[in-house]
């Protein structure tokens, strides 16, 4: 949906002005655009458009969302991303939205944090006034979107599995206060395996895949830099294959990888306390090791290119 936005965004004065009515700004055309722009330490903007009207930079920072769950204080790194981008010199001023089913901002408290809302169906109302091939897909595509919030996602509940999840997040808190994982506890499927964690910079975090026996430092989108990445790593760790590291291509990350002992989230919890330690001093470990970069080797490496 993001790359829906953006095009019209870049293309169409007339989508565009959805927009600049909203905050009373007259014939403004778009400078530059970016799709999930992304600061090291304040987060990623989905879009970030910068227009012009008469000569003064405005900086539109668009959350787009159909169903997912909003992270605690999304919408104030919004802000402080934008007043970054104002004392960069990148806009004069900024303008902070979400774009949403309207369920979605009726209903979710940090929805109404956002300085202005723009509803699928009222893009959906301006796709729906054209008659071409090009729009009617689009109108399709919207429509889908306000759908798929109507219906919402229903987690058909493995109880082995969700009673797994909340003993090992109390164990998380007692035993690794430190660590910042990045889950919500309630019910889960059968196939919820992966328990997330932050570090201290956004694009690196681990998954503990808990199923296949390794927890992963994951560099996102860093996919053809594990040269780089290798050649970083062995500069603060000499011989890091001999800590168990090993390196990974990931999709389109790439990951640090450290083995553990399987969980089998369907056996008591309490009878594979010995593994599980095993697998939170890993967690601990590639917390540690991505301390060890640098912000601007983090920056270089996470830039896109």
């Amino acid at each position: 949906m993001d790359l829906l936005l953006a095009e019209e965004l870049a293309s169409s004065g007339e989508f565009l002005q959805i927009f600049t009515d909203v905050i009373k700004i007259d014939d403004a055309h778009v400078e530059t655009l970016y799709i999930s722009k992304t600061d090291i330490q304040l987060g990623e903007s989905d879009l970030t458009i910068v227009i012009n009207s008469d000569g003064v930079k405005s900086g539109l920072l668009i959350e787009d969302k159909i169903d997912a769950v909003a992270m605690p204080d999304q919408a104030c790194r919004y802000f402080k991303r934008g007043e970054k981008g104002v004392k960069d010199n990148e806009y004069d001023q900024f303008f902070i939205f979400i774009v949403a089913p309207q369920k979605y901002l009726d209903l979710n408290s940090e929805a109404k944090k956002y300085q202005y809302q723009i509803s699928y169906e009222r893009i959906l109302e301006f796709f729906e006034q054209f008659v071409d091939a090009r729009s009617r897909f689009k109108a399709s595509m919207i429509r889908a979107g306000i759908e798929k919030q109507k219906r919402g996602y229903q987690v058909k509940k493995d109880d082995a599995v969700t009673e797994f999840w909340d003993k090992y997040d109390e164990y998380q808190k007692a035993n690794y206060p430190e660590l910042k994982p990045y889950y919500k506890k309630g019910d889960k499927g059968s196939n919820a395996a992966w328990p997330r964690f932050n570090t201290i910079y956004d694009g690196l975090y681990m998954y503990h895949k808990t199923n296949a026996g390794y927890v992963d430092l994951t560099f996102d989108r860093c996919a053809n830099k594990i040269v780089t990445i290798s050649e970083i790593l062995a500069e603060h760790l000499r011989n890091y294959q001999k800590e168990g590291l090993s390196i990974h291509k990931t999709g389109k990350s790439a990951a640090l990888r450290l083995n553990v002992p399987v969980l089998d989230m369907q056996r008591s919890f309490e009878e594979q306390l010995e593994s599980v330690e095993a697998c939170f001093k890993a967690i601990k470990k590639m917390t540690d090791t991505a301390e060890l970069f640098s912000l601007k080797e983090i920056i270089n490496l996470l830039a896109v290119e």
